[in-house]
């Protein structure tokens, strides 16, 4: 098979997948020589949005403009992307920051146009204080499970987190845990994860900075305990004030010796 055939094959199943995409499942569009669609309808943060679709007409040297609006209409994101052949594609993350409701996106090529539209829903993120950083946790159900103290040890190599779960429901509950490495990490390893003592089989995905690991939790769990190679110092709001109140004493004792020394 040559280039030419295969890059035939590749924009065939391409639209082959934009017809069969559901209407409930994402955002579609086709007007004035644009066709596009969104990988979902519905994001929350954390979420990536994959947009791509087809021009009827290449203008030779000009990319596709991407221009996605928030619900009040301030610039959320710009892309320019080359098309191949035909077809285009443009990706971004919600942040955590991001307003719910509904996002316009605005695509050109040329004299070519089209909208769509998809929502984002109202972000469920909370934060597990460690030290001055933080584990980010993400979940639709994430209300159900408080995260309360968190011990830090430097002999173990772990994070341990008390749990409090409100739930009615037997069923497990997924949580996704962004976990900045400085806090804790295995280079060339796994984090092990472990909830009443149970070791959980997470899935697991790696960035420069952060792990992402999507673990279901207990609904009965009382403490998770997350263990690597190395791990954030143990500097916690109590050392702190055992070092201020040490310094303070330590200055006074200093500041009456002195003033001894003149008498």
């Amino acid at each position: 098979m040559n280039i030419r055939s295969s890059r035939a094959l590749i924009v065939l199943v391409f639209l082959i997948l934009i017809v069969h995409i559901p209407i409930s499942t994402s955002a579609q569009t086709t007007s004035n020589g644009v066709t596009a669609a969104t990988n979902k309808l519905t994001y929350k943060s954390g979420e990536k949005v994959v947009i791509n679709g087809t021009v009827e007409k290449i203008v030779e040297g000009a990319p596709v403009t991407i221009l996605i609006r928030n619900p009040i209409q301030n610039v959320y994101n710009v892309g320019q992307v080359d098309l191949f052949d035909n077809v285009f594609i443009h990706d971004l993350v919600i942040s955590d920051a991001s307003k719910p409701g509904i996002y316009t996106v605005e695509i050109k090529h040329g004299t070519q146009s089209a909208k769509l539209q998809f929502i984002v829903s109202e972000g469920l993120v909370q934060t597990i204080l460690i030290g001055t950083s933080g584990i980010k946790v993400r979940g639709s159900e994430m209300g159900l499970i408080k995260y309360k103290d968190v011990q830090v040890s430097t002999q173990d190599k772990s994070i341990t987190i008390e749990l409090d779960i409100t739930t009615i429901s037997d069923n497990p509950i997924m949580q996704e845990f962004e976990i900045p490495k400085k806090v804790i990490d295995a280079p060339g390893q796994s984090l092990i994860v472990e909830v009443n003592g149970v070791v959980l089989n997470c899935s697991e995905t790696e960035t420069n900075t952060a792990r992402i690991l999507n673990c279901l939790i207990s609904p009965y769990a009382t403490v998770m305990k997350i263990t690597g190679t190395s791990v954030i110092p143990e500097f916690g709001p109590t050392a702190v004030a055992i070092l201020m109140a040490s310094m303070i004493v330590a200055i006074l004792y200093a500041r009456i010796k002195l003033r001894k020394s003149y008498y």
